[in-house]
């Protein structure tokens, strides 16, 4: 993480106050855009999952990508989107179910073969 940024979230969200909030995005905080993109770039990730995007090999592109072209990022985006909107969504017991499959398949991937 970039030295200046976590300085300002250690002045942000001091260690005593659980209630601290910040923006996740601090170029352009008020815009949809591809800013946050440029923060990963620039060592400015909020989250350590959000900055291991462009610290990993194998997504790095990724980031760059979205980071130097936003009509890009828009356009996978987009695509994005709309292919979440066509997940179905799981309630009650569909969870459960579905978490127990996941772990049966892990432990034995042989089980349903």
């Amino acid at each position: 993480m970039d030295k200046t940024f976590a300085s300002n979230l250690k002045g942000i969200c001091p260690a005593s106050d659980s209630n601290s909030t910040t923006v996740l995005d601090i170029r352009s905080p008020d815009n949809f855009d591809n800013k946050y993109h440029v923060d990963l770039m620039n060592r400015q990730g909020l989250f350590t999952s959000d900055q291991d995007l462009y610290t990993n090999k194998k997504t790095r592109g990724i980031v760059t990508s979205f980071a130097t072209n936003q009509s890009l990022f828009f356009e996978k985006f987009v695509v994005a989107m709309i292919k979440m909107s066509q997940l179905s969504v799981l309630t009650g017991n569909q969870v459960t179910w579905t978490l127990w499959l996941k772990r049966v398949s892990r432990l034995c991937p042989n089980y349903y073969n």
